[in-house]
């Protein structure tokens, strides 16, 4: 069922965006943060598209103009009745127009880093959305038709550089989104921290209240965060939640490298999966959870 909704929300994201398959769409770029270039870049190759792919996607958001196409693989999976072939995302990611990823493969071992799975086979979900600093998108494996398997949201940094950290959807739906901020959120701050938080704000202001929003202008990112956990800016952090109640979910927040485990409690009241497929505004209040 789970599997389903984020179907669901994948289809109306790419009906959003790319509603022919090849339409461009302009995302404004956030005001106060101005990219100076040197020079004009020179124009780019365009991207060359497989008549049989899918999930085709070209679409322009901020700083970013990315293009994704699904394509199969010569790689076999277990299937019902047999075998089928594997499938994997093609990307290509241009920067403030640098290109950064040139029709770079994401395939199923990179959801599960094993060379050998034939078993779980590959599934593109969608673009979560994009940043000043970062690209974020939503890949998983998993055993033919069936929510077995395994799901990363993959962070694609303006130099090109991919991170992938696993992410529990079959989840209450307030615990996958509270988890999906805290996940796009520490990326940020990890590679960031306070001193250029403007893709850390991006993500705040896309997925919180207006009160939420003026408690981090106000204090800064720390606001919602532990107290004791102070700037992650280069540490290890790894996290995950506990659903609570349909308004409250536990976020747990680990430092691999001191193995400190901290908590926040976020208010998801008012939150609904099917009001807000594109665009989730809903976590309503971020506090400390003891210590």
């Amino acid at each position: 069922m789970k599997k389903i909704l984020m179907i669901i929300a994948a289809v109306a994201l790419v009906l959003a965006s790319c509603t022919d398959g090849r339409k461009v769409k302009e995302f404004p770029t956030r005001p106060g943060k101005t990219v100076v270039e040197d020079s004009e870049p020179e124009p780019l190759d365009p991207v060359k598209i497989p008549r049989y792919a899918t999930h085709v996607c070209d679409t322009m958001m901020g700083p970013w103009h990315v293009v994704t196409y699904v394509d199969t693989t010569p790689e076999l999976i277990k299937a019902e009745d047999g075998e089928i072939h594997d499938s994997s995302l093609h990307l290509t990611a241009d920067y403030n127009g640098h290109r950064v990823l040139d029709n770079k493969e994401i395939t199923t071992s990179d959801i599960i880093g094993d060379n050998s799975d034939r078993e779980h086979g590959f599934y593109f979900s969608r673009i979560i959305m994009a940043t000043q600093n970062t690209l974020f998108l939503q890949a998983g494996a998993y055993i033919y038709d069936s929510d077995d398997g395994f799901t990363k949201i993959m962070a694609i940094d303006s130099d090109g550089t991919i991170s992938g950290y696993l992410f529990d959807i079959l989840q209450f739906e307030n615990a996958v989104l509270v988890e999906e901020f805290y996940t796009l959120l520490n990326h940020e701050m990890t590679r960031h921290g306070e001193g250029d938080r403007a893709g850390a704000i991006e993500v705040v202001d896309r997925y919180t209240t207006d009160a939420v929003k003026k408690e981090v202008r106000k204090k800064g990112i720390k606001a919602i965060y532990p107290p004791a956990m102070g700037d992650i800016k280069g540490r290890n952090i790894e996290m995950g939640t506990e659903y609570i109640s349909d308004i409250y979910v536990k976020a747990f927040f680990h430092d691999a490298d001191n193995g400190r485990l901290d908590s926040v409690m976020a208010d998801t009241e008012g939150y609904s999966h099917f009001k807000e497929t594109i665009k989730p505004i809903a976590i309503k209040s971020v506090t400390p959870y003891g210590e």
